[in-house]
């Protein structure tokens, strides 16, 4: 009897778990989406949770060692649609911060300065930078040529 205790116990709080986890993912993507419908890449609507599955975030953080496999501060995000732009998003501390990368210049300085600010090796910068760049800024220059981002 106290086994099944126990195992009910336990059950019930990886249930929990696991709803926690969840809201806070579509807390997440609730941000990206006011974000994309904010930069024009969603049309505005009364019920934003319609998007919940047409938005993607891609962790692109530079994992170099088993010390850091945890990290997760920089992601990309957008929509599942054709001609759409990407965005970065940067987890900085326990809050999310949105970057354009239109601006280019502006959006790595800023990538840089938060990197500093939490204590990123200078390769692993680098290395992230040429992932932005790659990723990010060059698909975005071949989306729709004749459309630029807002």
């Amino acid at each position: 009897m106290m086994k099944a205790s126990i195992k009910i116990i336990l059950l019930a709080i990886f249930v929990v778990n696991i709803v926690n986890c969840k809201a806070q993912q579509d807390s997440i993507k609730l941000k990206v989406i006011d974000y994309l419908i904010e930069k024009g890449q969603l049309e505005k609507t009364n019920n934003v949770r319609d998007y919940i599955n047409g938005i993607f975030i891609v962790n692109m953080a530079h994992k170099n060692n088993a010390e850091n496999n945890a990290e997760d501060y920089l992601f990309k995000i957008g929509t599942y649609s054709s001609h759409s732009f990407y965005y970065l998003m940067l987890k900085n501390g326990g809050k999310y911060e949105f970057i354009d990368v239109n601006d280019l210049d502006e959006a790595l300085i800023h990538f840089i300065n938060i990197s500093r600010e939490n204590n990123r090796s200078s390769e692993d910068i680098l290395i992230d930078i040429e992932a932005i760049i790659k990723l990010v800024y060059q698909k975005n220059s071949n989306a729709i040529p004749w459309k630029v981002a807002k």
